[in-house]
């Protein structure tokens, strides 16, 4: 099995925000893609790891591809099985042997999001890595990490001489204009 990792969209209460950037409160999505092997027959385990400075907001979807069917964790017979951390900082999805060879030859697409919180490191880079270990001999993939990147930032109003200016008030926006 192969694994892939990406940040997909990081929203504001602004709006999209257009690139890795973001600030405490945004929505961060995020897309692995597992391709299963023709063949497979043994338990797939995806875990995936966040930094303090993102909660884990829960699991999106799971599709397959080829038919564009959604996989569940509910019922009588789910199509996996989902272990989620007290800390909220990462989870782990198990495709049980049987499950694994339900799914051999497909594409996997499991999408979901975090939340960036007040534990986000200012000036810094929250990652968010993700491996696949297959079977009992422990076969594991590169780990994928896709990063967001938090900015401290300081403005002081002054004027043409460069003096603060006592009591100035302002209001900054994030993208082209307030509107």
């Amino acid at each position: 099995p192969t694994l892939e990792k990406a940040l997909t969209e990081a929203e504001s209460t602004t709006g999209d925000l257009g690139d890795d950037s973001v600030q405490i409160g945004d929505t961060v999505s995020y897309t692995l893609t597992v391709v299963v092997p023709t063949g497979a027959n043994k338990e797939i385990k995806i875990t995936d790891t966040m930094t303090a400075g993102l909660t884990f907001d829960g699991i999106d979807t799971i599709n397959i591809s080829n038919d564009s069917a959604t996989l569940s964790r509910s019922g009588d017979n789910p199509d996996y099985s989902a272990e989620f951390s007290t800390d909220e900082h990462y989870f782990t999805i198990t495709f049980s042997a049987d499950q694994a060879k339900a799914q051999a030859g497909e594409t996997l697409t499991i999408t979901y999001t975090a939340t960036v919180n007040e534990n986000a490191a200012v000036t810094s880079t929250q990652n968010n890595t993700a491996v696949l270990n297959y079977g009992n001999t422990f076969f594991q993939t590169t780990p994928q990490t896709v990063d967001s990147d938090t900015y401290h930032l300081t403005i002081d109003k002054v004027d043409e001489n460069y003096y603060p200016l006592n009591g100035a008030e302002f209001q900054l926006y994030r993208g082209e204009s307030a509107s």
